[in-house]
């Protein structure tokens, strides 16, 4: 009832103006794409990740501006794909970056692991508790020149310390991103898409990202049913406008 007289109030100021809106974005961009093809064909070029059956699944490869859903019951793998697609794309050229925001597990440990074992394609048995001296020097060795390869182009972000980390949503990874300097928007003006590969963004999971947002911005709320449904179809919202703006591919795990 006191929602309607306001609402009343605005469309006779506008119509007064002559305008429904004035916030010209909330029209949205007017495109023609028979008209320009060319851009629009070439906009959003797929990128090989190097897994073989998840290149098949999505036609080729990964898209700059898509955001992928990877749902599965706790246990079901969500995390192992996860790591093996970190470590596979940034395999794919010395000009690829993948960053693996964790809400749930801690990156020592196991996580180290499975990026070590899929850094040096040797057994996690031989890095399991050990110390980087109490490897043989052969290995020492390899993992070295591994390091050199790939250390500067895997990032982790450990959001599960607290409940305070990664309180910001997506705009945590965001700045993070930008500190780092990897980062570039899809209307700067030196983005090509055939030749500058997206920043691979794994972000596991989805519900502990959007209670720890709830927790610090929703006061009131339940971190659960449907505010909680309410606040996480907000949070893919905002996903989906940093990767329709930046040169990244989101990949979101979610348990069932």
């Amino acid at each position: 009832a006191n929602v309607l007289p306001l609402f009343a109030t605005e469309v006779q100021r506008a119509l007064t103006s002559n305008t429904l809106f004035d916030d010209d974005a909330a029209d949205g961009v007017v495109i023609r794409p028979l008209e320009c093809l060319d851009d629009m064909l070439t906009a959003s070029h797929a990128w090989p990740t190097g897994i073989d059956f998840f290149d098949d699944l999505t036609e080729g490869g990964v898209r700059t501006r898509k955001l992928w859903g990877l749902l599965a019951p706790t246990g079901g793998g969500k995390t192992t794909i996860s790591i093996q697609l970190l470590m596979s794309w940034v395999r794919q050229g010395a000009n690829h970056f993948a960053v693996y925001a964790s809400y749930e597990q801690p990156i020592e440990g196991d996580i180290t692991e499975r990026i070590v074992t899929l850094t040096t394609d040797k057994p996690r048995s031989l890095f399991r508790d050990k110390a980087c001296a109490e490897w043989d020097p052969e290995l020492r060795t390899l993992v070295d020149r591994r390091k050199a390869l790939f250390s500067n182009r895997v990032v982790c972000l450990d959001y599960s310390k607290n409940n305070e980390s990664g309180c910001d949503g997506i705009d945590n990874v965001k700045r993070n991103l930008d500190k780092m300097g990897i980062l570039k928007r899809l209307d700067d003006p030196t983005f090509d898409a055939k030749t500058d590969p997206p920043v691979l963004v794994l972000i596991d999971w989805l519900i502990p990202m959007v209670q720890r947002y709830m927790n610090k911005h929703t006061e009131g709320m339940a971190a659960v049913g449907n505010e909680l449904r309410a606040i996480g179809s907000d949070m893919i919202d905002n996903i989906k406008t940093f990767k329709n703006s930046y040169n990244v591919i989101v990949l979101i795990t979610h348990q069932l």
